[in-house]
């Protein structure tokens, strides 16, 4: 278990400012020369929409999908059953429209590190957009060409490790399916045992989850 702060990402301080630089606890499932991809659960594609039951689950959300207004800022929220509108989501990283990448269907993403080289093209440029912003160049995609800091190029080398990381909660979780790749600089240190955990839906009297301290993080 990985515990880092959030990437200070443009892209991820417009869609969720509220994550920016923050302190996270998740489970790292790629490193530097791994590729991402993630797949739909076989049992799910056998089973019928209408016999899956989704438990509700509290998070902290900021949503724009009912009518274009913020359903839940900064708060506690409840995640419902899911509504099937549309494949793909827009907040999820890299927040490319051509990709229809979804919660559990995404990728193949290529996880970079330091000294790798990569054919960088318009098809995967928006894929290294913040991390080359976060290495002080600026990438710009002009048909099918890519330019960084206004000057054409066909290849990247970058310079930090990145992390790809991802939650227990696999669909109520913030991680790199939505703010993307973590550098290495940002990595604070291990989880290696549970020294407090509440419960936010108990009274303070009844908050404290004895059956987790001192447990050790799987």
């Amino acid at each position: 278990m990985m515990v880092f702060n959030a990437p200070k990402y443009n892209t991820l301080y417009q869609e969720y400012p509220n994550v920016y630089g923050a302190p996270f606890v998740k489970r790292c499932q790629g490193v530097l020369g791994d590729t991402i991809i993630i797949k739909p659960s076989p049992s799910d594609a056998k089973t019928p929409q209408s016999e899956k039951k989704q438990r509700a689950s509290k998070g902290w959300t900021q949503s724009r999908e009912a009518g274009g207004n913020a359903i839940k800022t900064d708060g506690v929220g409840y995640f419902l059953d899911k509504i099937e509108d549309k494949p793909w989501k827009p907040n999820l990283f890299p927040y490319d429209s051509t990709l229809g990448w979804t919660l559990d269907s995404y990728g193949p993403l290529f996880v970079p590190g330091k000294g790798i080289t990569i054919q960088l093209t318009a098809k995967n440029a928006s894929h290294y957009k913040d991390i080359l912003m976060y290495e002080g160049s600026k990438s710009e995609t002009r048909s099918d060409s890519v330019f960084l800091n206004g000057i054409y190029t066909t290849s990247y080398t970058f310079k930090e490790n990145y992390y790809f990381v991802l939650g227990d909660s696999f669909y109520n979780s913030r991680d790199s399916r939505y703010w993307g790749l973590v550098p290495q600089k940002n990595i604070i240190g291990k989880a290696v045992i549970v020294l407090l955990s509440l419960d936010p839906d108990e009274p303070w009297y009844r908050k404290f989850r004895w059956k987790r301290f001192l447990k050790r993080v799987r």
